[in-house]
């Protein structure tokens, strides 16, 4: 699992790439990028997701996946607040400063070595001192049959409007805010979304 999220926190070559396409036009870098991108973050999301599920004992594993969540939404309100700091003077329609990727390339640059500081299943101590147990599938033929059952489930067939919503609306409202708001007005926009989700997700987290 380290090596996982070793691998899944290469993102930086991404934002570089973004760069090197915004300043020197260069677009070989970009269409490379995206795909160890695409390959990376698949691995990174599958196993963060594993690893909150796993790691804590299963009473508490609802609670943690909240912190999870709310990582998350924390991290895109830094971003968010980042990106504005760097930007509060540009007046340009839809477009950021190219000093604003350096910042982020540096500050992903350091995820590999955070995401090496993860403890192995075995040396996790848990409140009752139990186990740590990941029961895989012996291959992927059974893992896939696992998969399979698992989504045809009802519980989750009645999720999936949910979830095509929330991937819809992030979408729609970066491309809307990208086309009809200068990239000041999107900044202050997109920290606020994020923090009235956050107190959303608050208001669960803590009854």
């Amino acid at each position: 699992m380290g090596f996982c999220t070793w691998h899944g926190r290469l993102p930086y070559f991404y934002s570089s790439s973004v760069y090197c396409n915004v300043k020197y036009n260069n677009t070989w870098y970009i269409m490379l990028a995206c795909v160890i991108d695409g390959v990376s973050s698949g691995i990174f999301w599958l196993t963060e997701g594993a690893i909150v599920l796993a790691y804590p004992e299963k009473h508490r594993q609802g609670k943690y996946l909240a912190y999870w969540l709310a990582s998350r939404i924390v991290g895109q309100m830094i971003g968010g607040a980042v990106t504005l700091g760097v930007n509060a003077g540009n007046k340009e329609q839809g477009h950021i400063s190219v000093q604003t990727y350096l910042v982020f390339i540096s500050i992903q640059a350091l995820g590999p070595f955070v995401a090496a500081m993860l403890s192995p299943p075995d040396k996790v101590q848990r409140s009752d001192h139990s186990k740590v147990v990941i029961n895989l599938p012996s291959n992927l033929k059974a893992e896939l049959r696992a998969m399979w059952k698992l989504l045809g489930r009802t519980e989750i067939l009645l999720l999936l409007p949910m979830i095509f919503q929330s991937v819809f609306s992030e979408a729609f409202f970066s491309t809307y805010n990208a086309t009809f708001h200068r990239a000041v007005t999107r900044l202050v926009i997109t920290p606020g979304q994020y923090l009235c989700d956050h107190l959303q997700l608050s208001v669960g987290l803590f009854p």
